[in-house]
């Protein structure tokens, strides 16, 4: 099932614009999919795209689960195919999306997901995917 197919674009300049909020312009994170491929790329430089110019790993979870995180794990995004939801951790990572609440609720996301800051970067916040 395609989810949010008609804000794709929208949803992955967003998901891009946050990934380099949280990182330097020369460190790169991984994106994992779940019994498949993974690779390391650096949201500041291009990248390699298929042929329909969707990330190898997309955002939103299509059947695997798919993982971004920084290289010491402090904060990610992780997708899970079956919940229909997107869980993220890292307190600076959850306050980058609460400043952009207003584009996920607009692109799809349920206008009650909830965020909240937390004392252990490991609790995660769930996003869930109207569907």
């Amino acid at each position: 099932m395609q989810i949010l197919s008609k804000n794709d674009d929208i949803l992955d300049s967003l998901i891009l614009d946050l990934f380099k909020n949280q990182t330097k312009r020369n460190e790169s994170i991984y994106a994992f999919e779940w019994q498949s491929s993974c690779y390391l790329f650096n949201p500041h430089l291009d990248f390699k795209r298929d042929e329909f110019q969707e990330w190898p790993i997309p955002i939103i979870p299509n059947g695997d689960y798919y993982i971004f995180t920084n290289q010491n794990s402090n904060w990610g995004w992780l997708g899970h195919p079956w919940k229909g939801e997107i869980v993220v951790y890292g307190d600076s990572f959850i306050e980058n999306i609460k400043e952009n609440k207003r584009v996920f609720e607009d692109i799809g996301f349920h206008k009650d997901f909830k965020l909240f800051k937390t004392v252990n970067r490991f609790i995660p916040v769930s996003l869930q995917i109207k569907g």
